[in-house]
């Protein structure tokens, strides 16, 4: 079969991914202090926006107005190019460039919009704290050693190296290579810095953070840091029986040992952690009046966005320069695309939100124990829109229910049948009566999986013991056996009623 070139012609049909429709998705993922702090910054960069009421039709009217007129002034001045170009005085009422268009957007903005935004969000403002970081504080230790130059710069760039928990997160030894120093001094480097105040700092892990306070703890204890040293994964299992076997260690010894080392740090830059704290502030909330639920939006946070009123009027009666007209018609184009942006979420949520109270009312009426299964399709398909669609408008959007505050998503849950097949019951639901069975049970005497098994198929819960312990586990549970280890220990540690 001979190849041959030929030209072919067809017709396909693809989605094209504007700037604008990646923009409305972006709008849809963010919470809502995202959304303010994204808004406060569309207001400063966009002299076409400014806060005020949200806007109706007759904004889109005026929208549409100041379009047509700068798209009519465009075909003109094309056409009268020559023209335009040779008439040095037209337009001199009006000089229309870049840094006037910002001068006379700032002026506005500094004269209304900002005072009336600054008493609006003077909540998140206030709520703003800059704690000392832990890097601040380790490094204020340092200066106080009389390090040299060259040493000094080795534990500033370790100490840059380590993440708010206290621990190290690149390799120190890849690091001393690119400082052009010996590996061979890591250990009096990470000493020098481990010493430091919170103990522990420069670790790299739990393991390490534990040993380090271990050692320098006052007065040492040599069992500790045996266990810790050399045993440590069986440690974390509580394995009594293998630790006592390859150590010789009495029970009493290892009881002991474990008090002092609950007594550590295993995060230890944890209390001088620097991140920005993450606010959660619902934009729903969902209440209870005579017997009716209703939903309520909360979006004080969130800016009103509308065309500014003196540019408008600066737009309709005025004449630019074929530079000028393209950058207002791309401001007017970004501007109007926000604020659709900002109703389609709007819309989007309180539809998503009106789904989930239909399909999980008796959660609020009842509680967590009434969370039923439900998933992102089932509430796509009743508000007809895509699953995507509802997973990005419940990720970090929170609504206030009578049970505390929670994220959209929690009401997105598998579950498991009941014995007679007649009803569900959601993961959380389950996770809530294991934790509570747990927390009622003899601490001498702790409910196993396979009892905890059959103390939910007495409530119609048909569950294997393998996910007991999954749940289990994801509630931060130990097992039974780690638990009756556990209560021991307290028991031998906790003074009785008299003792001091």
């Amino acid at each position: 079969m001979a190849l041959s070139q030929q030209l072919v012609q067809k017709q396909t049909q693809k989605l094209v991914m504007t700037q604008d429709l990646r923009q409305s998705i972006e709008l849809l993922v963010m919470s809502n202090v995202e959304l303010n702090e994204r808004l406060q910054k569309e207001l400063l960069e966009n002299p076409l926006l400014e806060e005020g009421v949200q806007p109706g039709s007759e904004q889109v009217g005026a929208l549409d107005k100041i379009r047509d007129r700068l798209e009519a002034q465009s075909r003109e001045d094309y056409e009268q190019s020559d023209s335009a170009s040779d008439s040095g005085n037209e337009g001199n009422a009006l000089e229309w460039n870049r840094e006037r268009l910002n001068h006379d957007r700032n002026d506005a903005f500094s004269q209304s919009s900002y005072e009336k935004t600054e008493s609006k969000h003077a909540w998140l403002q206030n709520a703003i704290s800059a704690p000392e970081s832990l890097q601040d504080h380790l490094m204020a230790q340092l200066g106080d050693l009389n390090l040299d130059a060259a040493d000094f710069r080795v534990c500033e760039i370790l100490i840059s190296a380590i993440d708010d928990n206290g621990f190290l997160i690149q390799d120190p030894h890849d690091l001393l290579t690119d400082l052009g120093q010996s590996a061979d001094r890591l250990s009096d480097y990470l000493g020098l810095i481990q010493g430091l105040e919170p103990c522990g700092c420069g670790s790299r892990g739990v393991h390490e953070a534990l040993l380090v306070q271990a050692r320098q703890a006052i007065p040492a204890d040599p069992v500790s840091i045996d266990l810790l040293a050399n045993h440590f994964d069986l440690l974390e299992k509580l394995d009594y029986q293998r630790i006592e076997k390859n150590t010789g260690y009495t029970s009493d010894q290892i009881d002991a040992a474990l008090q002092r080392i609950s007594h550590f740090e295993p995060y230890p830059g944890s209390r001088y952690a620097s991140l920005r704290p993450d606010y959660i502030v619902p934009e729903l909330s969902v209440e209870l009046h005579d017997g009716e639920l209703f939903i309520v939006l909360h979006d004080d946070a969130i800016p009103d966005l509308r065309i500014n009123a003196e540019m408008q009027q600066q737009l309709e009666h005025g004449r630019h320069n074929a530079a000028d007209q393209e950058y207002i018609k791309n401001k007017l184009s970004a501007a109007q695309w926000l604020i659709h942006g900002l109703e389609q979420r709007k819309s989007t949520l309180l539809k998503t939100m009106q789904s989930i109270l239909k399909f999980q009312r008796d959660f609020f009426l009842h509680g967590p124990e009434s969370l039923r299964p439900l998933t992102l399709r089932e509430v796509a398909q009743d508000i007809d829109m895509h699953e995507s669609t509802v997973s990005r408008i419940t990720t970090a959007k929170y609504v206030e229910t009578p049970w505390g505050i929670v994220e959209l998503k929690y009401f997105f849950d598998s579950g498991v049948k009941s014995q007679n097949g007649n009803e569900s019951y959601s993961a959380t639901s389950i996770q809530n009566r294991i934790q509570q069975l747990v927390a009622a049970e003899d601490p001498a005497q702790p409910l196993a999986d396979q009892q905890i098994v059959a103390e939910l198929q007495e409530h119609g819960i048909k569950i294997a013991r393998r996910t007991v312990a999954k749940y289990r586990n994801n509630l931060g549970l130990l097992s039974a056996d780690q638990r009756k280890r556990l209560n021991r220990i307290q028991k031998k540690t906790t003074p009785k009623i008299g003792e001091k």
